[in-house]
């Protein structure tokens, strides 16, 4: 054994760390007494990599793990916990073994990521392995991440910052690895400040993932390499005393964050349409909405779309306020609501409401620029399906990602038809950070229902002041909504006050 692998192995024997999910074992910690299924290239240890050391680690916390070499065929023993495959393990080999166990996995072998579904399979655009010796500059960028989503229980867990943070002391080379997930996956932290490249990445159970396959219990990918856990970032002694640096040294938190997260039950799905329709008129009675649209409309149908949604808003039992898009923006102390019609004009109505400390539920797709939900290329990050020689046709359909999601309104994974006929839908690609619920079919980069939870990172680091959706509603369509259309608003609504 190398001098620095024995230094590493002695020093996290005593290493205290800070974070809610590094408890050690007689604390009762989330790895107290689970039995982990531990699958390697070799049974056997070697000093060149730390699949032992990661096994020593989880032991001190108080698993019991059971350590495999990769072309060992037997399934998980009875009772597992959890599935954990290193990237030491053989992916050919391997294949597709373990994409329908419904135990949780957690992995660092891109290799694995497409053959159990959590990417796609294209080498360097759905995932990579930065090798220090090819990418070197590259794979020094990836020795810090960007955390996206300081909202998800991973991040609070970890005590990520809604920002930069350090994943790996430099103290030498190693291989790390980057998947690109669908829109049905929690992005946490992102690699290379590239959105598209997820270091962190999480599907819940029944998340629609690669191909539309749900997700048969949670799946975990994490950005590390053969030898990358010695090098981890961690805070102790006077450095875990102060908060900045304990969130700077983020790497060992967000590691053991990770694995709890995955042993910890799923999240379930309760609202279906009754539950729904009781659970919003209850929240909704006498809240106040701040509906913005724009008044005295040249176009029936626009008209129409309005009063419909508006009548919509009062049967449930709101206060509302209807102010037109060119008045001033009102005290928004008063609302606990902020509805913006998409009949408002964006070059006329511009960045009003962007930064309002209260929900806010958009229509009008073309405004997401404004409201900081989306970047700024139109076509690109945002655009539409419609009539008017789009690349993309009329729509009336939508694919629920993430069906367990309170916004989907209890449907299951798949499509949906929004509208009683086709026409057109907004899309957007927004930041890593938000929590997409469904797409437009056939586009899997087109998010059609989203949002952000506060305090999550949006578009161009503007981090949400509270949450914010996207419901996508042209100015004539409101009333096109078919009644799954509808329950899935009634959701957004419910969502936005929860």
């Amino acid at each position: 054994m190398g001098r620095k692998n024995l230094l590493f192995i002695l020093a996290i024997a005593g290493v205290s760390i800070a974070g809610s999910y590094a408890a050690a074992a007689d604390d009762g910690g989330p790895f107290e007494g689970r039995d982990i299924h531990f699958i390697v290239g070799s049974a056997e240890e070697n000093p060149a990599n730390d699949d032992f050391a990661i096994k020593r680690h989880l032991e001190r916390h108080g698993a019991k793990v059971n350590i495999v070499a990769s072309d060992n065929g037997d399934q998980p023993p009875r009772g597992t916990d959890l599935i954990v495959i290193s990237s030491t393990a053989d992916a050919r080999v391997l294949r597709d073994r373990f994409k329908h166990s419904r135990i949780p996995v957690v992995t660092w072998n891109a290799y694995l990521y497409p053959e159990i579904g959590m990417t796609g399979d294209v080498l360097h655009r759905d995932f990579s392995v930065v090798r220090e010796s090819v990418f070197h500059n590259l794979n020094h960028a990836s020795f810090y991440s960007y955390c996206v989503n300081a909202e998800h229980p991973i991040s609070k867990a970890a005590n990520l910052p809604p920002d930069m943070f350090l994943n790996f002391m430099f103290s030498g080379e190693t291989d790390m690895n980057w998947g690109k997930p669908t829109f049905g996956a929690d992005v946490i932290a992102i690699s290379q400040g590239e959105p598209s490249k997820a270091a962190v990445f999480v599907y819940e159970k029944d998340a629609l993932m690669d191909n539309d396959f749900p997700a048969p219990a949670r799946r975990a990918g994490i950005f590390l390499g053969d030898d990358s856990f010695r090098q981890l970032a961690y805070a102790e002694g006077p450095a875990a005393l102060d908060p900045d640096q304990a969130r700077w040294f983020a790497g060992r938190n967000l590691f053991d964050a990770t694995l709890a997260w995955a042993l910890a039950s799923p999240v379930e799905s309760e609202v279906g349409p009754g539950v729904l329709d009781e659970e919003l008129e209850r929240l909704a009675r006498g809240k106040r909405v701040l509906f913005l649209r724009r008044e005295n409309l040249p176009w029936p149908d626009g008209e129409k779309s309005d009063e419909t949604h508006v009548k919509l808003l009062e049967d449930l039992g709101f206060d509302i306020t209807v102010n037109d898009q060119t008045e001033p923006e009102a005290d928004t102390s008063r609302y606990d609501l902020i509805v913006i019609s998409a009949t408002t004009n964006k070059y006329k109505f511009g960045t009003k409401y962007a930064d309002a400390p209260v929900p806010v539920v958009l229509l009008e797709g073309k405004s997401v620029d404004a409201m900081k939900m989306a970047d700024r290329r139109r076509w690109t990050d945002y655009g539409t399906n419609d009539h008017k020689k789009s690349l993309y046709p009329p729509e009336s359909w939508v694919k629920i990602m993430r069906p367990y999601h309170t916004m989907a309104a209890g449907f299951d994974g798949g499509l949906v038809q929004m509208y009683s006929e086709p026409g057109l839908i907004t899309w957007s690609t927004p930041a890593p950070g938000a929590t997409v619920i469904a797409t437009i079919p056939n586009q899997p980069h087109s998010a059609a229902i989203y949002g952000y939870e506060q305090g999550v990172t949006m578009a161009n680091d503007a981090i949400a002041p509270a949450k914010r959706v996207l419901f996508p509603v042209d100015f004539n369509r409101f009333h096109q909504l078919s009644d799954d259309g509808l329950r899935l608003y009634r959701a957004v609504l419910l969502w936005s006050l929860q």
